[in-house]
């Protein structure tokens, strides 16, 4: 039913107005998709990285002894930590790195997302 008091163009207004706000509604949910996904590629490449800092000394010794000819054991293991320790430094474990977390990141966000 029709209000008397209101006016045509007062409808009018009102019917545009609703199909703004409807557009407006549609867009940011669009966008917020497009947000939800690029906080999962950042989230994805940042747990990758991290899994990866944490892993790298274990790597760092396991390229070492794919490296020669010796036979693999826990003991050549821990022999292999303390030499590196000792004669390169903790900081030494993470030798490579950067390279992997370069090589991690987008994969790992790319993965998150898909």
């Amino acid at each position: 039913m029709i209000n008397p008091k209101t006016s045509a163009s007062t409808s009018v207004l009102e019917i545009f107005l609703q199909n703004l706000i409807n557009y407006l509604i549609i867009r940011q949910m669009s966008m917020h998709e497009d947000v939800k996904s690029t906080l999962k590629f950042f989230s994805g490449g940042c747990a990758g990285v991290i899994a990866k800092t944490i892993i790298a000394p274990i790597d760092r010794v396991k390229f070492l002894f794919m490296g020669t000819i010796r036979n693999f054991t826990f003991q050549s293991f821990m022999n292999e930590i303390a030499r590196i320790n000792l004669q390169e430094g903790v900081r030494s474990y993470w030798k490579g790195n950067l390279t992997q977390i370069i090589r991690v990141f987008p994969y790992s966000g790319i993965v998150k997302v898909i």
